[in-house]
Parts: structure tokens; C-alpha cells; sequence
């Protein structure tokens, strides 16, 4: 029997496993010792990386680069994405992938689409499902050195994100633009000087903006497609200038396969993802916020700029990316207070300081939600908003938000 190998056994390669387990001997590497189905072997420690199966499948945290082998390796989402035969939608950027995968869906969910990737449910689910469409997020992890073949590929922008990951920001970007070399259709945010640039190097572009007349844009208080007012903007249930890019983007990828009707109540019926500004409750006129996704700082500019900074509590902090902090502080500096954990808690204070006095470091999130409601008043919001990854006390940005909204529900 041919031989599989797995570098990683997370949600994605699990789901591998069962896709092929019946026609593969499967191992897994692992750098640790893990436990695995009983039908398959572990190889851990020093060598992990070091495979002769057939063909490898990659955890996206690992690169193609590293693994040692003479068999070709594909990243989950892609290999399942290039075998599909339905027509394929996907999103990428450094904000506002989810929210768009999101609203393409909402649109497209009558239809018999699936929804999957970088959001959460593995692609390769989808080969057995005879879908008509496909809406899949991709992170430059998974795009990192792959080819990538699409119907539809969208990039909503691109700020410095990752470089923990990648060896600087033109390899983030080439990740990007993996999404874009073999796409029928490409469309792009106007807006983002990074992407316009990139549209120059491709004819089947389209643009969506909030500034400049293209293909979909804002317009006296309307959302425009090829120069005819759709509906108002004020329509939308979603807060922020960011969304409303989410929502120009949603009508481009959709408009061709979509109704009027369709597109408007997946549009406007949406109320956003978890995580993303997500309302937890309301208690003595303060509002609670959860917006745990929020992992870099220009997510999290993104967000706050939604809200009167000077009526915000905001709670910053988490694993670092070995990005920077100092563009917080022109965005942050008359926020009602900020409160800071975490693993760059200091780095964040000394970013901040030069701005604002009005810091507070705790230790805990739970703490956090107590120190910064106890600086609220009637009017205000507490928001969780950290700019920073989770994996320093939690297991995903997901596991955070829960324990937000229980801290924020046992006040």
C-alpha cells in the first residue's frame, strides 16, 4: 500500500487522515509526542521532518521548504481546493478575510456552497459533497509556496503581518499573490496602495473602494456596482469603514452568480462572525465588545475605528508576531483607558507610553475585564481588541473570546 505522511495532526491534517485512510498507510510527524489513531504511526523528535512516504501532506505552520523528502507536499486547503470541480471563491488579506468568506457565503448559502479553509472546517470535506461553489479563506500560511487555482480570488489588503512566520514582508506578499497568478477573475481593494500596485501586473482585475469611483464603491451614502446605486449603506448591520469594504468586495465575487435579492438579504441580513466586534451584553450603560480575532495592530485600528476612542476601554496584549506597536499610539492615545497583558505586555506599554499615561498591566483576562470596567462610565464600551496572537495563555484567538465573554458575563 502507498504511504501518506502528515507533518502536523491539527484540524486540517485530521482531515486528511480521514479522507485517505482507507487507501494509504498514513504516519504522522510530529515535532512532539502526540497521540494519533491507532491505525497510524508517529514519527517524532529531532527528525520529524525527515519523510519518505509518497506524498506528504504540510501543516500550514510548517513550510514546504523545511521538510526533507523527494515527494511532492501540498498544504490541505489548496491540494483540495485545485481537485474541486465547482465554481471557486477565495479570500485573502491581511484583515477581513472571515467577514468576507462570511458574507460571499451568506449570499451564495442557498445555492449548495460550502464554506471552508482558514475559518475552520477543512476543504477537502468538500470533495465528496458535489457543492456548486466553494468559499475558501486562505492565510498566507497555507498559500506560502503553492499553486493556487481558483474561480474567483479575492485580497481585501495587505499590512505588515506575520513576520514571525515569514523571513520578511516581500515573502508575505508573494504569499499573497499566490492567490492571484492562475484566478479567472481577481478583485482588489483600491484603497490599499500595496494592491493597487499588484493589480498593474494582471488584466482581469476588479476594484472595490471607499474613496475612488471603480468597479464598486460608496457614493452619496450608496453602495455602487459599475456605476448603479445598489442600497444604502446604512442598511448594513455591520459596524466600521473596514466592513464596508468587506460588504464592495462580497457584491463583486457575487454578482455574477447572485440576484439582486440575493446579494441585498445576504448583505444586509448579516450580523457579523464571533470574535469580530461581537456584542457581548450591556451593564450599567456600558457595552461589552468581543473582537478576539484582532490579532495584528492595524486589525485592531481597524476595529476601534468604529467607535469613539475617547468612550473606550480597550484590552491589548498576547503572544507576539515581532511586529510593531507604535502605530497604536496616534489611534489609542485618548482612549478612555488601556489595559495590557500577556506575553508583550511590556513591549506594548513602551510602544504606548510616549502617548498615553492612562496604561494599566494585569495578568489575567479576567482581571482585565474587572479593571477595565471598573474604569468605564454610562456610555462607554470595554472592548477586547489585542492586537497580538493568543497562544501565549490561550489555544487559539476562539478559546480567548469565550473566556472574555464569561468574564464579562460574570460581572
Amino acid at each position: 500500500m502507498r504511504k501518506l505522511g502528515l507533518i502536523g495532526f491539527g484540524v486540517s491534517n485530521e482531515a486528511v487522515y480521514q479522507h485517505f485512510k482507507s487507501s494509504y498507510q498514513i504516519n504522522v510527524h510530529n515535532r512532539d509526542k502526540i497521540a494519533v489513531p491507532s491505525d497510524v504511526s508517529l514519527v517524532y523528535g529531532d527528525g520529524y521532518l525527515q519523510c519518505n512516504e509518497d506524498i506528504i501532506f504540510r501543516s500550514p505552520s510548517v513550510k514546504k521548504r523545511d521538510i526533507l523528502t523527494h515527494s511532492p507536499v501540498f498544504c490541505e486547503s489548496v491540494y483540495a481546493l485545485n481537485k474541486l470541480k465547482c465554481t471557486k471563491i477565495c479570500v485573502s488579506g491581511s484583515d477581513g478575510k472571515t467577514t468576507t468568506c462570511s458574507l460571499i457565503y451568506n449570499v451564495l448559502k442557498s445555492k449548495n456552497a460550502f464554506l471552508g479553509g482558514n475559518i475552520g472546517n477543512p476543504i477537502i470535506n468538500a470533495l465528496d459533497g458535489g457543492y456548486d461553489f466553494t468559499v475558501g479563506e486562505l492565510s498566507s500560511f497555507q498559500l506560502l509556496d503553492e499553486d493556487v487555482f481558483c474561480d474567483v480570488a479575492i485580497l481585501t489588503n495587505i499590512t505588515e503581518n506575520h513576520l514571525n512566520y515569514h523571513k520578511d514582508m516581500s515573502e508575505y506578499v508573494g504569499a499573497k499573490e499566490n492567490l492571484l497568478k492562475n484566478a479567472k477573475r481577481i478583485i482588489l481593494n483600491y484603497d490599499d496602495m500595496t494592491l493597487r500596485n499588484l493589480g498593474k501586473k494582471y488584466k482581469n482585475v476588479e476594484y472595490f473602494s471607499l474613496r475612488s469611483k471603480c468597479d464598486a464603491y460608496v457614493k452619496d451614502g450608496y453602495l455602487c456596482l459599475k456605476g448603479k446605486n445598489l442600497f444604502k449603506v446604512n442598511e448594513i448591520k455591520l459596524k466600521g469603514d473596514f466592513n464596508i469594504l468587506n460588504v464592495l468586495a462580497t457584491i463583486l465575487a457575487t454578482y455574477e452568480y447572485a440576484t439582486f435579492e440575493e446579494i441585498y438579504q445576504g448583505v444586509c441580513g448579516f450580523y457579523g462572525v464571533s470574535n469580530r466586534l461581537e456584542f457581548v451584553r450591556e451593564l450599567n450603560g456600558v457595552s461589552f465588545y468581543n473582537s478576539s480575532i484582532d490579532s495584528t495592530p492595524s486589525r485592531t485600528i481597524a476595529s476601534l475605528s468604529a467607535f469613539d476612542i475617547r468612550k473606550c476601554v480597550v484590552i491589548l496584549g498576547g503572544s507576539d508576531k515581532n511586529l510593531s506597536y507604535e502605530i497604536l499610539g496616534e489611534a489609542l492615545k485618548d482612549a478612555r483607558y488601556l489595559i495590557v497583558l500577556g506575553e508583550n505586555r511590556e513591549k506594548i506599554i513602551n510602544a504606548l507610553s510616549p502617548y498615553t499615561k492612562k496604561i494599566i498591566a494585569v495578568n489575567t483576562l479576567s482581571e482585565g475585564v474587572k479593571t477595565g470596567f471598573n474604569f468605564c462610565k454610562k456610555g462607554d464600551c470595554l472592548i477586547l481588541s489585542p492586537a497580538s496572537c493568543s497562544f501565549d495563555l490561550y489555544k487559539n484567538y476562539v478559546e480567548r473570546g469565550e473566556d472574555f465573554k464569561k468574564a464579562v458575563i460574570s460581572l
